[in-house]
């Protein structure tokens, strides 16, 4: 049910790739695999973003999901979207699941979707395991920026952002960034902060191309969000009346 779910809502939704198109060709052609990144809440508009320009285009994905209950449900709708889904988390499972995260990347070139602040936060916290992940294999990390026009956020330790359907999503795409193997272990958390600052500052470049706010860091209720200049979305209803 939840995979037919957003399966419709992704078919309604209009994607723009603001800047970085050019960076998802590697990963279509097999020859260079990339952690690719995106924070936690973005995580619906992201992976209908990743179905629709890189999965159906034959690109071999891998992803990341908890032990948890949650982890089980998002394993069963990505799965029957034909994305492999290795389990456990920094809690429980993490080193056997970075160890076959490992051996497809060297053996298949797959590329490895994360969410780095994930999966109980702190919220936009880009956790050390993507880059030791990319450190330790031929991956480079490719940070994505993810914004929509209209969503509301679900009531959840990272406000959840869900888009409406038929509004338009924006996506940034970053450099990638190779970090490797021979890199100072000391100098790990410097480059942690940095490639943390770029997942932000992308994330921001789309917000700021479709006129949004982060619902994450203003004074809306939990349960709203809108668009800046989309004058349709400031007047329709949400679940808890209509938006200011």
């Amino acid at each position: 049910m939840l995979r037919a779910i957003v399966a419709l809502l992704g078919v309604t939704y209009r994607f723009r790739i603001v800047e970085g198109a050019e960076h998802l060709q590697p990963i279509l052609v097999g020859h260079e695999p990339r952690v690719i990144t995106l924070w936690h809440n973005r995580l619906i508009p992201g992976i209908t973003f990743l179905l629709r320009h890189l999965v159906r285009k034959g690109a071999n994905l891998i992803t990341l999901a908890s032990l948890s209950g949650d982890g089980e449900l998002i394993a069963r709708v990505l799965e029957g979207w034909g994305i492999e889904v290795v389990r456990g988390s920094s809690s429980r499972g993490g080193i056997d699941a970075m160890r076959r995260l490992h051996g497809l990347i060297r053996d298949r070139r797959a590329s490895v979707v994360l969410t780095p602040d994930g999966p109980r936060g702190p919220l936009y916290e880009f956790k050390l395991g993507g880059v030791m992940l990319a450190r330790t294999t031929p991956a480079s990390i490719l940070p994505l920026g993810l914004a929509a026009r209209r969503f509301v956020t679900i009531r959840s330790w990272d406000r959840m952002l869900v888009p409406w359907p038929f509004t338009t999503i924006a996506a940034v795409v970053g450099e990638p960034i190779p970090v490797e193997r021979q890199h100072p272990r000391r100098e790990l958390e410097s480059l942690r902060q940095q490639i943390e600052s770029t997942q932000s500052i992308l994330t921001r470049r789309a917000e700021a191309y479709l006129g949004v706010r982060d619902a994450s860091e203003d004074d809306l209720p939990v349960v709203e969000g809108f668009g800046g200049d989309d004058s349709a979305a400031r007047s329709e209803p949400t679940s808890e009346g209509t938006a200011p």
